[in-house]
């Protein structure tokens, strides 16, 4: 905000191109990407009318199908995904994006990993994309720090918990032991920044249907999985260290 108010942030120009340019050209590179649906809950029609004259809608677009849909009453993640469930979109596995991500991961490695956990693992239902980053990483700095326990082994996610920042304080981190049950070794983590690229199975949205109040995709949605006696559902990390990735979210991680 205020360009915002009258723009969407996905048509903002970073370095003189259309933020959106960005995660299309990541997920095209990919080539296991053939359908993108943009979830739009303002602006919509601006959208529509950019991708109507761009590269994305041709006959050597590498997508078959790109289509924006109006989401008026979303006001998160949560919201977004019981509307592609409602509306019966989903019916595969599929890569799940902020429109403002900048990045220039090998979508292809992660997607491969994704296949070979879901032949491993009947349990499995997602793999989210994390990047490794010192204290004083540029990006870092304006996110709020997460923890995230793994398995050393297998990098499967064992908890999940955000630590907003408290002053002239330090942050705790309360887990049951009984997450740990038949863990070998694990590995706590908070120098990680969340991509906001995650690889899900079409489990994934229902589960957002069955659970009106999971809003936020890591806060509520992972933490609620990986905390389910009932779900029993396994959540994986992919770490990378060599990428670049980071949202342009807000002034600061525009201006960086």
């Amino acid at each position: 905000m205020p360009l915002t108010s009258v723009k969407p942030r996905c048509l903002l120009p970073l370095a003189n191109v259309p933020l959106i340019e960005y995660t299309l050209e990541f997920l095209a590179q990919s080539n296991h990407v053939s359908e993108v649906y943009l979830m739009c809950s303002s602006h919509a029609e601006q959208i529509q009318e950019y991708l109507d004259d761009s590269k994305w809608v041709s006959p050597s677009s590498p997508f078959k199908k790109i289509q924006t849909i109006t989401s008026h009453e979303s006001r998160s993640v949560g919201d977004a995904m019981r509307d592609i469930d409602a509306r019966g979109i989903i019916n595969g596995d599929f890569v799940l994006v902020s429109g403002d991500v900048v990045t220039n991961l090998d979508l292809g490695k992660v997607v491969n990993l994704h296949k070979l956990r879901k032949q491993q693992d009947r349990d499995y239902i997602c793999t989210m994309v994390l990047k490794q980053a010192s204290e004083l990483h540029r990006s870092r700095s304006f996110i709020e720090p997460s923890c995230f326990i793994l398995d050393k082994e297998t990098n499967r996610c064992l908890y999940y918990q955000d630590i907003p920042p408290v002053d002239g304080a330090k942050s705790t981190v309360s887990i049951d032991p009984e997450v740990l049950d038949n863990v070998g070794e694990f590995t706590v983590k908070n120098d990680l920044i969340d991509c906001h690229v995650d690889i899900c199975t079409p489990v994934v949205p229902t589960i957002f249907q069955e659970n009106f109040d999971y809003q936020d995709l890591r806060t509520d949605w992972v933490k609620g999985v990986l905390t389910s006696d009932l779900l029993k559902k396994h959540i994986y990390a992919y770490i990378t260290a060599h990428h670049y990735a980071a949202r342009v979210e807000s002034w600061q991680t525009y201006d960086v």
